[in-house]
C-alpha cells in the first residue's frame, strides 16, 4: 500500500474512532431497559406514603447506601421525601409523605415461605449441584423445598413461591411473563457505566460481544434475573416474606448459620433509577427494623434446633459484600434481589454448608419418615425453627384492631 493511501486510510479510522466515542446514541436505539417503568414507580411510591417517619428513614437508609449513592437523587425534608431522576433534581419522579407520629403500621397476616433455587435437572445450571468425592449430588432447590414444604405443614397462613423442582431441561417450564431479549437488557443496563449519558457506537462494539453470552451459555443467568424478581411479586405488604437456602462454604470456612436483610448496596448497584427507586422505596416502606428483629430471631434459632454456631468470616474473600449487623447470631446485611422486592419484612436465611465434612453426610443419610415421605432431617429442623418464631411473632401481635 502506498504511503499517502495508508495515510488516508489511518485518518479514517482516527475519525471514525473519535466521532463514535463522542457520539452518543438517541436513547430509542439503546439497548438498556428499566426494570420499572416510571409510572409503576410512581404508584410504587404512592403505596408507602405516610409509612414510616423522618428518622426511620434517614436510619433505614444509612443502612440500605452506606456509601451515600443516593444523595445527589434525593431531598429529604422535615415531611416529604423527594426521589428525581438525574442527580441535578430536574426531573421529579414522585414526593412521598413522611409520618409525623410513631403509630403501630401494618399487621402481619400470613408467612410466605420462597424454596431457593429450583433443584432437579436445573440444579447443576444453578452451580447448587454438591458432590464431595463420589458421593451422591446434594441438590440445594431440592432441599429448600422439602422445608418449605414442612413449614406449610407445621403453620396456618403459609404461601409458598414455589411448589415444584424443575424435571424438565431449562428453558421448558420457565415463568410464562419471562422475555430474555428484555432481561438482557436489564443485566447490560445495570452492568455499564457509560462515559456519556448514552452508550456510543464505540460502547457497543466493545461490549457486546461479552453481553452477548448472556443469549446461549449464560441464558439461565438471564433467566435467575427474572426469577428473583418474580418470586415476591405476589407477595402483600402484611405478609412475612422468608426466603430459605442452604449454604455452600468456601475451604476453610467452618459450617454454620447465617440470615440476611436487605441493605449495603455496593459501589455500582443504585446506578440505575430503578435500582434507586427500590432502594428509596424500601427505606420508605418502614419494614427494615421487623426484619432485622426477625432475622436475629431466626438466627438464634436455626443455632439451637441445628446445633450449628453463626458460620465464621469468609477466610477467601474476593470483595465484601455484606455488612455484618449481629455477628454472635449471624445477621447480615445484602443487596439481595428478593429482600429488595418483597414489600413487607423479608429475610434470607441460610442453613447449613451443603459441602462441609459433617454436613454433607448428614444431608445424604438422616431422613425421616412424614406422612409416607422420607425427609432430610436438617429440613425437619430447618422448618422447626422457622416455625417457632413465627408462632411466638404471630401470638405477640396486639389483638385489637
Amino acid at each position: 500500500m502506498k504511503p499517502r493511501a495508508l495515510r488516508h486510510y489511518v485518518a479514517f479510522a482516527v475519525l471514525l474512532v473519535t466521532v463514535t466515542t463522542v457520539t452518543p446514541l438517541p436513547a430509542s436505539w439503546s439497548p438498556f431497559a428499566d426494570e420499572v417503568d416510571r409510572t409503576s414507580m410512581q404508584v410504587g411510591l404512592a403505596a408507602v406514603s405516610g409509612r414510616t417517619t423522618r428518622d426511620a428513614f434517614i436510619r433505614d437508609l444509612q443502612l440500605i447506601d452506606p456509601l451515600h449513592q443516593l444523595d445527589p437523587y434525593l431531598v429529604v425534608g422535615d415531611r416529604t421525601v423527594a426521589l428525581y431522576a438525574d442527580a441535578k433534581r430536574r426531573d421529579l419522579i414522585a414526593e412521598v409523605v413522611l409520618r409525623t407520629d410513631a403509630s403501630t403500621g401494618p399487621r402481619w397476616q400470613a408467612l410466605v415461605a420462597d424454596p431457593g433455587h429450583w433443584g432437579g435437572t436445573w440444579s447443576q445450571l444453578e452451580h447448587r449441584h454438591v458432590t464431595v468425592g463420589a458421593g451422591a449430588p446434594v441438590r440445594e432447590g431440592d432441599l429448600t423445598l422439602a422445608t418449605a414444604l414442612r413449614l406449610r405443614a407445621k403453620l396456618p397462613n403459609v404461601r409458598l413461591t414455589r411448589t415444584q423442582v424443575a424435571t424438565t431441561a431449562f428453558p421448558t417450564g420457565v415463568r410464562l411473563g419471562y422475555d430474555p431479549a428484555h432481561e438482557r437488557r436489564i443485566i447490560l443496563g445495570e452492568s455499564f457505566s457509560p462515559w456519556l449519558g448514552w452508550p456510543t457506537l464505540l460502547d457497543h462494539v466493545l461490549l457486546w460481544p461479552e453481553r452477548r453470552a448472556l443469549a446461549g451459555a449464560r441464558a439461565y443467568e438471564a433467566y435467575t434475573h427474572y426469577d428473583l424478581r418474580s418470586r415476591p411479586a405476589e407477595t402483600q405488604p402484611d405478609d412475612v416474606f422468608v426466603s430459605i437456602h442452604y449454604n455452600v462454604s468456601s475451604s476453610g470456612q467452618a459450617n454454620g448459620i447465617m440470615a440476611f436483610v436487605y441493605g449495603d448496596a455496593l459501589e455500582g448497584e443504585l446506578a440505575t433509577l430503578s435500582q434507586r427507586y427500590w432502594a428509596v422505596r424500601r427505606a420508605l416502606d418502614g419494614h427494615l427494623a421487623t426484619s432485622r428483629e426477625l432475622a436475629t430471631r431466626f438466627a438464634w434459632s436455626l443455632q439451637r434446633r441445628m446445633n450449628l454456631p453463626p458460620i465464621g468470616p469468609d477466610p477467601d474473600p474476593q470483595r465484601p459484600n455484606k455488612i455484618t449487623l449481629d455477628e454472635k447470631a449471624g445477621v447480615h446485611a445484602r443487596n439481595l434481589a428478593v429482600l429488595r422486592r418483597a414489600p413487607g419484612p423479608a429475610v434470607l436465611l441460610e442453613g447449613p454448608c451443603m459441602n462441609a465434612p459433617d454436613e454433607y453426610p448428614r444431608l445424604l443419610s438422616e431422613r425421616v419418615n412424614l406422612d409416607g415421605v422420607m425427609v432430610p432431617v436438617r429440613a425437619e429442623e430447618y422448618a422447626d425453627a422457622i416455625a417457632d418464631v413465627m408462632r411466638e411473632f404471630f401470638a405477640s401481635l396486639d389483638p385489637t384492631p
